[in-house]
């Protein structure tokens, strides 16, 4: 009684109970086979099972069969027949081709059910995106902490529906995502991007009405400032010596680049600083202050610019020059140099911007 008061309290729920009980067709006994699916009026199939003890309706045993009425005929049956559940994005996921590593990461961190909420939208990563984030197969994902993957994976969760329809053509809109950190999505002639992460797929929809849009990277929630990031990357010692060298000059680069920011860096690599004359930290240290800083601070844009932000065209940088930026060629030229710079990593993620690895300095 106390399900039948509850039902009689939520009519959707009722509704697709009942609908699940009734076929838009005239079925009598004799015309059923044994494993056929039935489509009913609530969109779902059920199972016919003929065997030597009967009728069957998934499990419900046929009592009384072809009760012939004006408009059609009633089938009297044992038990009440429940509608399977709507698929969710847990399901999608299990059942994508392209989702095995991300199957492995839900079921490792222990977040499925969080995943089983109709009012979310999950930015999923494919296969290929987890093997350039370092997760290579199965093992080396359940080899990693379950908390840092769970952290990981809630920081690609929205707590609602967004369809790409919905998002607004701009750059960098932040949202905020199951994980308490801030994503931002950009919505441009190329797409829709998230930390220049790009949405190859968009509006995978599970039956429960939750979204997928699939992203071709893993989204990383860096807690690290530029300058910290910088000094956990060995490629990049020698620009964190031109950054502590230039400290002591009259402009704080340290302090910029370790205030909230935002800030794009073009991070030159150990090679392109040699290239530039600075073979090592004993040199670089024995460079003017001043001058480093003019460098650095020309390597720094006062705005967070990913990849899928970036556009053809002169930006002016934290030292109010201006560099050249390539976006077709990813390249970005500065206005003493004869041959730009290539790109060769971008949007390394900063808790106060992001940073694009390139393979010289950049000369003002």
């Amino acid at each position: 009684v106390g399900t039948v008061d509850a039902l009689l309290k939520d009519i959707p729920t009722l509704t697709s109970i009942l609908t699940y009980h009734v076929v838009g067709s005239k079925a009598l006994s004799t015309s059923l086979v044994n494993d056929q699916k039935i489509v009913t009026l609530n969109g779902k199939e059920v199972t016919i099972t003929i065997n030597t003890s009967g009728i069957f309706i998934n499990n419900a045993s046929v009592t009384v069969a072809n009760i012939v009425t004006k408009n059609g005929v009633v089938h009297v049956i044992d038990a009440v027949l429940l509608p399977p559940s709507p698929k969710t994005i847990v399901d999608v996921v299990v059942n994508g081709a392209d989702f095995t590593l991300l199957e492995a990461a839900v079921l490792h961190a222990g977040i499925a059910d969080a995943l089983k909420n109709p009012n979310i939208t999950v930015f999923a990563p494919t296969d290929a995106a987890f093997k350039a984030a370092g997760f290579a197969n199965e093992a080396a994902i359940k080899a990693a902490d379950k908390v840092a993957v769970a952290n990981i994976l809630t920081y690609h969760v929205v707590n609602s529906l967004v369809p790409a329809s919905a998002i607004a053509t701009k750059d960098n809109e932040a949202v905020t995502m199951l994980s308490g950190g801030k994503a931002y999505v950009t919505k441009n002639a190329g797409g829709v991007s998230v930390n220049g992460a790009k949405v190859t797929s968009a509006d995978v929809k599970a039956e429960n009405g939750a979204i997928i849009h699939v992203i071709d990277a893993v989204l990383i929630n860096e807690t690290k400032n530029i300058v910290a990031l910088a000094q956990s990357n060995p490629n990049l010692s020698l620009l964190v010596a031109a950054v502590l060298r230039a400290n002591q000059g009259s402009t704080k680069v340290v302090d910029i680049l370790s205030s909230a920011g935002p800030f794009t860096v073009f991070a030159p690599t150990n090679d392109a600083f040699k290239a530039a004359g600075f073979a090592n930290e004993a040199a670089i240290n024995a460079a003017d202050p001043n001058v480093l800083a003019a460098i650095l601070t020309y390597h720094v844009i006062g705005a967070r610019v990913y990849s899928t932000n970036l556009t053809t065209g002169n930006v002016t940088t934290a030292n109010t020059a201006s560099v050249s930026i390539n976006a077709a060629n990813a390249t970005v030229k500065g206005n003493k140099n004869t041959t730009p710079s290539k790109i060769v990593a971008v949007n390394i993620p900063a808790s106060n911007g992001v940073v694009h690895v390139i393979d010289s300095v950049l000369l003002p």
